[in-house]
C-alpha cells in the first residue's frame, strides 16, 4: 500500500513540475513554461541558480544523528497493523488499487 501512495505522489510531482503555466507578459515571475524549466534554467528568466550544494557526507552524517532507521522514523502503523490489513486486502480478493476505487476497497 505504501508503494502505492507513493507512486500517486510521484505521479503528482511529475505532472505538477512538467505542467506549462500560462503566459502573463505583464507578470513579474516565470510565466509560460514549465516549473521544471525555470528552475533547471532560471537565468533565460532573468533569475539566478540560488542552489545550495549538500555533499553525500553532511546527509550522511545527519542521518546518522537520528537515533532510529529510516524505515522506523516513516512508519505509520507497527508490523501488527502491517500484517491484519494484507489478511484483510487479500481476503477481500486483492483488487486493483486505483485513485477511483479507494473507499470501495476500504469500506469492504
Amino acid at each position: 500500500m505504501a508503494s502505492y501512495l507513493q507512486h500517486q505522489l510521484d505521479d503528482f510531482v511529475e505532472y505538477w513540475n512538467n505542467h506549462r503555466l500560462r503566459a502573463q507578459p505583464k507578470k513579474l515571475n516565470v510565466s509560460g513554461t514549465t516549473p521544471r524549466h525555470a528552475f533547471t534554467v532560471p537565468e533565460s528568466f532573468g533569475g539566478q541558480d540560488a542552489r545550495i550544494t549538500v555533499h553525500k557526507e553532511v546527509i550522511d552524517a545527519l542521518r546518522a544523528m537520528i537515533p532510529v532507521s529510516r524505515e522506523d522514523a516513516m512508519r505509520w502503523v507497527d508490523d501488527e497493523f502491517v500484517k491484519r490489513a494484507q489478511g484483510a486486502y487479500q481476503a477481500i480478493g486483492t483488487p486493483p488499487m486505483v485513485p477511483l476505487s479507494g473507499w470501495t476497497i476500504l469500506t469492504r
